[in-house]
Parts: structure tokens; sequence; C-alpha cells
């Protein structure tokens, strides 16, 4: 997921964002789900499998799109059609100095160290989920990721006006 502005004249905005995505993926082969006019243009642009059109306009990105937005995306992780899926926004950490960030979302990591769980092979203590593991995972899952994508998407368009503006 890409969520870049809307409109140019931002200075490096869409582009520092840009170059640092193309870092993160470097020699591996994504599709993209873009947030912002300018995300879905430059990945045409690239030649790169959009996900959806549907979210052109981050400005009108609401609640209930990253509701809806997480819910499609854990449907395709579900399904297998993709085995890692991360959120690359644009930081606010102040009026002068906005940078580009990802955030991994699917699979689940250990939320003290980022880091994925490794199973040793050793018995763990076992738990037990009513209903099973699936239904919790529908029921809990995308309502997180719609959390951390409206997060981020609020945090994208706090970062462009100030680039806008410098």
């Amino acid at each position: 997921i890409v969520i870049a502005g809307d409109r140019g004249l931002a200075g490096g905005y869409n582009s520092n964002l840009f170059r640092f995505m193309e870092s993160e993926t470097k020699d591996r082969d994504y599709d993209v789900f873009p947030l912002g006019r300018k995300s879905v243009e430059y990945f045409r642009h690239k030649n790169v499998k959009l996900f959806t059109e549907e979210y052109a306009e981050v400005a009108k990105v609401g609640v209930s799109d990253c509701f809806e937005i997480a819910r499609e995306i854990c449907d395709a992780f579900r399904k297998g059609e993709y085995g890692h899926v991360f959120l690359c926004y644009t930081n606010f950490v102040s009026m002068l100095n906005q940078t580009p960030s990802a955030t991994s979302l699917l699979p689940l990591s250990d939320f003290r160290t980022g880091e994925k769980r490794e199973s040793d092979g050793k018995a763990k203590n076992l738990i037990l989920y009513e209903p099973d593991a699936a239904q919790v995972f529908d029921a809990i899952v995308p309502e997180y990721l719609a959390g951390l994508i409206y997060g981020a998407v609020c945090d994208s368009l706090a970062s462009e006006l100030p680039a806008r503006r410098n």
C-alpha cells in the first residue's frame, strides 16, 4: 500500500516517497495498492500491476474506506495472493521534516521486536480460540489494519501540507 499526494508542487514529497519505496522493494516482484493520484500515476507509468485504482484521491479516504481496504488486503492475503503486505507512507515529524517510512502489515510480527516469530519446534503454551482461528482473524485483524491504514493516511495528509508550503 503506497500513500502519496493528490497534487504536485510539494517539493520532493512524492519523489522522496517513491524513491524510498523503490529501495525497499529492490529486486522483488510486487503489486501496489495506490492511495493518492500521484501514486496511481507513478506506478501506472512504471507498468506495475495495481491492486485497484478506486482510491485515487487520498484526501477523500475516510475511516470506512480504510476498513474496506483492510478487508480487501486481508482477503487477498488469506487466499495466498500475497506473502507480505507493507504500508509505505510519509511520516510527519515536524513542519520542516517529513520522512518516508514503511510498516509491515501482514504477516503480523512480534510487537516487541518487530520480527516475525520463529518456531523452534518445542511445545509452547497452547492457545485455543473460540471460535476457530480463521474467524478470529476475520474479526480482529482487518480492524487492526484499518486503524494502521487510517493513521498513515492522516500522517501523509499532515505531511503533504507543510511540504507544499515549503
